[in-house]
């Protein structure tokens, strides 16, 4: 029967995997001293396979393959339970209950011991003897090596347990051998997914059974820790979630494989990138992988820092949720103080550079969650993610602006304070908001509607005074429309105990007395109009309330016009919507109201008569607001023919006459 299925595999029939399945049955169930005699003729024939041709062999042919190599090898090799294996003792809690706490090296009792292949007893070599392998084991041993980096995962988790398997009947020499091989092969960073993910199942097989010592914990403990957050982005997606999950299997069997004080060197970078693993990975399986894993650690390793306390925290229901787990569960985690610098490096080094944008955009705002919590750290590595904005990457720089961001943001809760540089902010953000693009021009005034609450107090180092007679200067004495406009937008937003009269008295004199230069820049008069109202809300002064309306009066006659046409027509639009805020106002005083609500509906009337459509929509707008107010109502003449006039502002954009 083994020369026709051997016939049958060498000359490559239709029927070869029924065959080779055949030949795997037998070398698994039949005797191994009825066997020897016919390994070489079944090496012969699976020989003419090896190679794998990948572009003619099917997935289940390559394993089959594989199963068939590895059983040939166990043939050849005595059975025989290594005596050289690291023995951590019962495996089974239970027994570690009732049983006091045994050696690292603590002898295993001979009855716990599982028969071998064929029903054949394996025997403990205590006195083992070093023997050379059959060149059989040794081509047996490469072909299961090399197979760890095929390219689907069936076959590389049988090539992983085939490894196990046979380092298990080696002399230690040669043991050690093949784990070095697999160690320096199988994670080289040009390697790839597939080999790193088949080197990090051979590790969990190796440790699971107890062959890889801890002398090589050294070695093999920095690439688990890579394999952990191992990740190949390709454009959209990436591809190394296997690795990853692979690498939470390899830390699950050094916990169950070794003694605490083995891994007492390793034990806190083990829990912090367990941990970071099961806050932060993309993938919600992978998250509870991480999370089984730092449960077995807490079970099995006695010093697992804080273990029992974050068991709950971050247990297989908490971080199912990611989102749940970058707001909330990490702000819970970080309070610990042996996982709070390794949370945040992590986010800084890892996902703030994220392919995905939605992690980038979490990272971030985990981090303004996190700096209130931690801001010495976080804003002692500001540097780097402001060098990191200045990289070619676009991915990277925007990882690395939002993190910025949201740092800065996160840091303003916590009284952080960086006095040197708002100086240099204050100089940019002013540059930005006189930028010829308008985009650029809104996004500064965006940024001060944040910095200046923020960064502008009294005690504060820079000084305040010459900042504003600064903003007075360039907003009076423009070289050109668009500094005038950035720093209206810029002013707006100053807390209103810095607003000055001086800084009062500029923006009126900017609307009511144009120069020869500035008499054509409607844009900047809207700009200070917005400005004048929005300091004049923030603040209402009695002393300068005549000032403003009178301003506000001579904005909405502007009609200015150039070769774009009525360009005054913002002017206005800007002043009656300004002028009808003021008055409706809570608290505005009876004389304000009596001094100008009647003559404001005067001039929005006017305006609501206009030759253009949206001014008349504005001046509609706003009589109907005054209308509607209380306060204003009662000082408008003929209030009700006035808004039986003005009941929808869609009525005056279209000409109907």
């Amino acid at each position: 029967m083994i020369e026709e299925c051997r016939n049958h595999v060498i000359s490559n029939s239709p029927n070869l995997l029924g065959y080779a399945l055949l030949l795997c049955a037998i070398l698994k169930h039949v005797d191994r001293q009825h066997l020897l005699p016919h390994v070489d003729m079944i090496r012969e024939a699976a020989e003419t396979h090896f190679p794998f041709k990948k572009s003619v062999t099917d997935t289940l042919t390559r394993k089959i393959f594989i199963k068939m190599v590895q059983r040939l090898a166990l043939v050849v090799l005595r059975p025989r339970l290594a005596a050289w294996r690291y023995r951590r003792g019962k495996r089974r809690l239970e027994e570690n209950l009732k049983s006091t706490k045994t050696n690292g090296n603590a002898e295993i009792s001979q009855n716990n011991i599982s028969s071998g292949m064929g029903g054949e007893e394996i025997i403990s070599d205590d006195d083992e003897e070093d023997e050379n392998p059959d060149a059989l084991v040794e081509w047996a041993i490469g072909c299961v090596l090399n197979a760890l980096s095929d390219d689907h995962t069936t076959v590389r988790w049988s090539a992983a347990k085939g490894v196990g398997r046979i380092t298990a009947r080696l002399p230690k020499e040669l043991a050690v051998q093949v784990v070095d091989s697999v160690l320096s092969t199988s994670f080289h960073p040009l390697a790839g997914h597939c080999s790193w993910h088949g080197g990090c199942l051979a590790l969990a097989e190796l440790s699971r059974r107890g062959f890889l010592l801890p002398e090589a914990l050294d070695k093999a403990f920095p690439i688990v820790q890579q394999a952990l957050f191992y990740e190949e982005p390709m454009g959209r997606h990436a591809l190394g979630s296997n690795v990853r999950d692979a690498a939470c299997y390899v830390l699950w069997a050094f916990a169950r494989a070794y003694e605490p004080e083995q891994l007492k060197s390793f034990i806190d970078d083990v829990a912090t990138s367990l941990m970071c693993a099961a806050l932060f990975d993309r993938e919600v399986n992978l998250r509870r992988a991480a999370s089984a894993a730092f449960q077995e650690n807490v079970g099995r390793q006695a010093n697992f820092p804080d273990g029992v306390a974050l068991l709950t925290t971050a247990d297989y229901f908490a971080v199912g949720n990611r989102w749940r787990c970058y707001t909330k569960v990490c702000a819970e985690v970080v309070r610990y103080p042996k996982y709070a610098d390794a949370i945040v490096d992590h986010l800084l080094e890892n996902k703030i550079i994220h392919w995905d944008e939605v992690v980038r955009e979490q990272a971030a705002i985990a981090l303004s969650i996190l700096a209130p919590l931690h801001p010495h750290y976080l804003s002692a590595r500001l540097g780097n993610l402001l060098a990191g904005c200045n990289t070619s990457n676009p991915v990277h720089r925007h990882g690395y602006l939002l993190a910025l961001s949201h740092s800065l943001q996160g840091l303003l809760s916590s009284r952080f304070t960086c006095d040197k540089e708002i100086e240099n902010w204050q100089e940019r953000l002013l540059a930005f908001a006189c930028d010829d693009t308008a985009a650029v021009r809104t996004a500064a005034a965006l940024a001060a509607s944040t910095f200046f609450p923020a960064y502008f107090k009294e005690n504060l180092s820079v000084n305040i005074d010459a900042s504003l007679k600064g903003f007075i200067s360039k907003m009076t004495n423009p070289r050109k429309e668009n500094e005038r406009i950035g720093v209206c937008s810029l002013v707006s937003y100053l807390p209103s105990q810095f607003v000055t009269d001086d800084l009062f008295a500029a923006l009126c004199n900017v609307i009511t007395r144009p120069t020869d230069i500035d008499a054509k820049w409607a844009l900047g008069r809207r700009s200070a109009v917005d400005a004048l109202g929005a300091l004049y809300t923030s603040q209402p002064n009695e002393k300068w309330t005549g000032f403003v309306f009178d301003a506000l009066f001579q904005a909405v006659n502007d009609y200015t016009t150039d070769s774009h046409g009525d360009i005054g027509r913002l002017v206005r639009m800007s002043a009656m919507c300004v002028m009808t805020n003021l008055l409706c106002l809570p608290n505005t005083k009876e004389g304000v109201l009596k001094n100008y609500v009647q003559r404001a509906v005067q001039g929005m009337v006017q305006q609501s008569v206009g030759k253009i459509g949206r001014i008349r929509e504005t001046a509609c707008k706003c009589i109907m607001t005054l209308l509607a107010s209380k306060a204003t109502r009662s000082y408008i003449s003929h209030a009700q023919e006035l808004s039986s006039i003005y009941r929808n502002e869609h009525d005056f954009i279209q000409v109907l006459f």
